[in-house]
């Protein structure tokens, strides 16, 4: 199983191998504030879930962009989503980051002008169509094991 992240990413003294690359099908984004602004001690951890999606397809279907690890700023976070180009933007949605979803998916589609933007999470199982009401930019919700039908 590989991991595709942009940058080192270190947790828990793990160190995830890079890879780089200039295109893919989609983006599964961890945004910039995914982390810190919802942990008390501001603390970031790689985005897991986002990563045993993308282990689950090809090479070149999808990378996981971890900003807030790597503690971008959304300026460095779009000219990243430009230069990938992906046709697809995933993040991942709880209850706390509902509203942090919807601003990016709205700033991604601002960058990215064909982009179609997937959310999944625990949120998106527990009451998908809160997020489609509350999210107008998102253009799909997966329910359950997002493994199973990415």
């Amino acid at each position: 199983m590989t991991f595709k992240l942009f940058q080192p990413v270190h947790a828990a003294g793990v160190h995830f191998r890079l890879c780089r690359r200039r295109m893919a099908t989609m983006v599964l984004l961890q945004p910039p504030g995914a982390c810190r602004a919802f942990t008390r001690s501001g603390s970031s951890y790689p985005p897991l879930g986002l990563c045993a999606l993308a282990a689950t397809v090809g090479p070149n279907d999808a990378i996981v962009v971890d900003a807030d690890g790597m503690q971008w700023n959304e300026h460095r976070t779009d000219q990243e989503l430009q230069r990938v180009g992906p046709i697809g933007l995933g993040l991942t949605v709880t209850s706390q980051t509902l509203d942090l979803v919807e601003y990016w998916a709205a700033r991604s589609k601002g960058v990215l002008k064909d982009l179609t933007v997937v959310v999944g999470g625990p949120h998106a199982s527990f009451d998908p169509f809160s997020i489609l009401k509350a999210c107008p930019s998102v253009d799909a919700v997966a329910r359950g094991e997002g493994e199973v039908i990415f």
